[in-house]
């Protein structure tokens, strides 16, 4: 709609300017005016002043002579003058003499007036002439006459200012006609001129209202000029320009927002102070079932009763704090009879009015996300994390927790509390026999048994593997805990059916007791299982509790570990060289390379003392891959003399620690490129209960090492499981019969039946076979007799240094022969 007050720039400006004009040609025709008076009476007084002069110089004579009727004569001569009112004649005595009096409204006094009086205005003009006087809108002439110094009289003229006066009416009309055709011309021409200097103006508004009407932010204004307008429709297309570019990054801003917004895995809104909503994404209305028209009232009536009194609060915080606020809250959609979490990040929207109103708010802006899965994962985790999922029991972290609380509970109340710690006894054969199913199967039974078997304040924890803690309390005497502990043993050894197996299996429990073997948690665990050990150590399935002793063992393996872990760091470990020989070649042939440790302090350290610390601790991966590098660092300084006397390469043991390590083949390449050695000069030895506890993974490690060209020899065989099912499976090269089976042979007929069926066996897979442990003749004559020739043992070479080793003969073990 148009503005109907609205003045035009143009109108404006051509009003300034005829008023700006109006106002100087007032002035300039009121000055002109004042002065065209000013002259045109200075004028008139002196023309009447010439005239007073030849009225009083042709009255000298009329006043000596008292010639009354020649004065009227001469007075009467002047009646000519229009602007001559009157003239009166008057003696020396100021009586009147003579006069003349045109106008009816001038008289003449009949004695002179006092002029000088009043209000009168008089002008001298110089002293004893003419003075003048205006009053009452005439010019009054007092002319002194005078003869020979003496005063005869004097003569006063009267005059008006008509002509003045229509002299100055018709000098204002012109003006008023000048002003007039002036103003009118000057109209035209500023109408003309502004027309024509508003034009790039007029253009510059039109452009803009077609971009505010059309929304055409692409239009532009000509430059018409090259002044300071130009100027200006330059900067407003400039600044049209910028607002095209900051427009178009809005809209690339807002599409992107849009787009992000309305594919956002999260609900997103807009809403204004009073909580209207302005924008909702798509997936908001999924998570609350509403769509954009929803109101307030209704969205507070699907938040749960207990949790809208916290909704409304959190709305209020969020406009007190002006900052971001959370809150999870419990929400139904409309038909549906569950619950869902959600969780909503809340922003207040600030303005910045003015300086005097300062930030308002305008609105709010939201983020609404469905956490009812998160929430039961978290629930799930929570649980993961205290308790055990295949079993339901308290895990390891919640049982420490518990530990502790009931041994400050026990130290205020001066009560005992024992811990157990519950091992299954070759469980592993269960999972290796029936399938990991079948072992998981068993602990759920077990772990229902052990709890049912306690007492409602007992804990039972379930510490992974096949391993239980137990937490017993009200404990009154031994007697209550060796009740409890048959109960357990009792209740482990019952048969279950798995599978269609019966299955038997029994435990081993260690115990200590607070506060008579320990004060603190960690240190009571600790005795419980070295407890567990020294009841596996005694034959399994029974119970052993703590004592000072098994302290003092621990205490020495501690104190063994820390020797080796020195002599591990300061190179005092060796490796010996025993060698086999082949009774058929009558030729030395491999040798196996056995660790050996003098200390410098204790001496000699047997092996099956200081291995099974560094399998326990760990350090046994640092002597294995030590023991790789030392032995490829002998066969390449030695390779040669070894040839020489017939062993073509070595067997080193390998420890399950390092052979299910990932970095091992790694190591072994790396071993193997330091030394320069052919990796056909290597055999690694492997014990069947290393291979059992992963057998497919066992079968691929063996099988990368045979491609890198080393053999693999099966130590110990016939000690563990001895399955034909997976030895058929392995990827062998060796087979090593177990000196148990040797030492009593011929003489136990039990070993010779083994040994003579584990050779049949190894002929028949087509398995090279090696006899450990030979120290006898007839054990040699037995072996040779049953088609087994490599042998390895005393009887041929003890374990002997590299030095040693290079002076041995074939001719030595040629004599052993006969």
């Amino acid at each position: 709609m148009p503005n109907l007050n609205r003045t035009s720039f143009q109108t404006k400006l051509n009003r300034v300017i005829g008023f700006s004009l109006v106002i100087s040609l007032l002035i300039l025709s009121i000055t002109v005016n004042i002065i065209e008076r000013k002259y045109s009476r200075e004028a008139l007084v002196e023309e009447l002043e010439v005239i007073s002069d030849i009225v009083v110089d042709n009255s000298i004579a009329s006043l000596l002579f008292f010639d009354i009727e020649r004065a009227e004569r001469n007075l009467d001569s002047t009646k000519h003058h229009n602007s001559i009112d009157a003239l009166c004649l008057y003696d020396s005595n100021h009586a009147i003499f003579s006069r003349y009096e045109r106008d009816k409204k001038v008289k003449c006094e009949a004695e002179m007036p006092e002029f000088f009086a009043g209000s009168a205005e008089v002008e001298v003009n110089a002293p004893d002439a003419t003075k003048v006087v205006y009053f009452n809108g005439r010019i009054i002439l007092v002319n002194g006459i005078n003869e020979a110094g003496r005063s005869l009289g004097h003569l006063v003229l009267y005059a008006n200012e008509t002509a003045l006066i229509s002299e100055q009416l018709r000098l204002t009309s012109i003006l008023i006609i000048v002003f007039s055709l002036t103003l009118i011309a000057t109209y035209l021409f500023t109408r003309g001129l502004l027309s024509g200097l508003l034009k790039p103006l007029n253009l510059l508004l039109l452009t803009a209202r077609k971009i505010s009407q059309k929304g055409n932010i692409g239009e532009r204004a000509e430059r018409l000029s090259n002044d300071e307008v130009g100027d200006l429709v330059d900067a407003f297309n400039h600044m049209l320009e910028s607002i095209e570019v900051e427009n178009e990054a809005v809209f690339q801003s807002e599409s992107r927002f849009r787009t992000l917004a309305e594919n956002a895995p999260i609900g997103i809104y807009l809403k204004d102070k009073n909580n209207v909503p302005l924008y909702v994404n798509e997936k908001w209305r999924q998570i609350t079932g509403f769509n954009q028209e929803y109101s307030h009232a209704s969205y507070l009536a699907s938040i749960v009763e207990g949790d809208v009194l916290r909704y409304e609060n959190f709305l209020e915080n969020s406009l007190q704090s002006m900052k971001t606020q959370m809150l999870e809250y419990r929400f139904r959609k409309a038909g549906e009879h569950s619950d869902s979490v959600l969780m909503e990040y809340i922003t207040p929207v600030i303005v910045n009015r003015s300086r005097q109103e300062g930030e308002q708010l305008s609105g709010y802006i939201g983020s609404l996300v469905d956490v009812t899965e998160l929430k039961v994962a978290q629930m799930e985790l929570e649980k993961l994390a205290y308790y055990d999922p295949l079993t339901n029991l308290p895990n390891r972290r919640y049982f420490r927790d518990h530990l502790e609380k009931e041994l400050s509970q026990a130290q205020e109340s001066d009560n005992a509390v024992a811990v157990a710690l519950v091992d299954l006894d070759n469980f592993k054969r269960v999972n290796d026999s029936l399938g990991h199913d079948a072992g998981d199967i068993l602990l759920s039974v077990l772990a229902d048994r052990l709890r049912q078997r306690l007492n409602k304040n007992d804990i039972v924890a379930r510490m992974g593997g096949d391993e239980f803690y137990i937490v017993l309390k009200d404990l009154h005497d031994i007697e209550t805990i060796d009740s409890i502990t048959r109960r357990i043993l009792d209740a482990l050894s019952q048969p279950i059916r798995i599978k269609n197996h019966f299955v038997e299996i029994t435990a081993s429990i260690g115990l200590a007791i607070y506060p008579h073997h320990a004060q603190i948690p960690e240190e009571l665990i600790r005795n419980a299982d070295i407890a567990l050990y020294k009841a596996k150590e005694q034959g399994k399935n029974r119970v052993a509790w703590f004592s000072g002793d098994m302290e003092a063992i621990v205490r020495e393996k501690m104190h063994l570990e820390s020797r080796l872990r020195q002599a591990v760091f300061n190179s005092e470990l060796e490796i010996y060289i025993q060698p086999q020989f082949d009774t058929n070649t009558h030729s030395w042939g491999w040798g196996e390379v056995l660790l050996r440790w003098n200390d410098l302090d204790e001496g000699f350290i047997p092996p099956d003392k200081f291995i099974p610390v560094a399998e326990e601790t760990g350090i046994i991966s640092y002597i294995d891959e030590w023991v790789l590098r030392a032995s490829c660092q002998l066969l390449r300084d030695h390779g040669t003399e070894l040839e020489a006397l017939g062993i073509k390469g070595l067997s080193v043991n390998m420890s399950a620690k390092q052979f299910y390590s990932r970095a091992m083949i790694e190591a072994v390449k790396r071993a193997f490129n330091d030394f320069g050695v052919s990796p056909s000069k290597i055999s690694f030895e492997l014990t069947e209960s290393m291979i059992i506890e992963d057998i497919n993974l066992a079968i691929s490690t063996m099988e990368e090492l045979r491609r890198l060209g080393c053999s693999i020899s099966l130590d110990d065989f016939g000690t563990g499981y001895s399955s034909l099912s997976y030895l058929k499976k392995l990827p062998l090269d060796n087979l090593k019969i177990d000196r148990s089976f040797i030492s009593d042979i011929p003489g136990d007929s039990n070993d010779v039946a083994i040994t003579e069926a584990i050779i049949a066996m190894a002929e028949k897979l087509n398995i090279s076979i090696v006899a450990e442990g030979i120290e006898t003749e007839e054990q040699r004559d037995f072996l040779i007799a049953n088609k087994c020739y490599r042998m390895q043992g005393y009887f041929f070479a003890k374990p002997m240094p590299i030095e040693q080793l290079l002076q041995l003969t074939v001719n030595r073990a040629d004599s052993q022969t006969g």
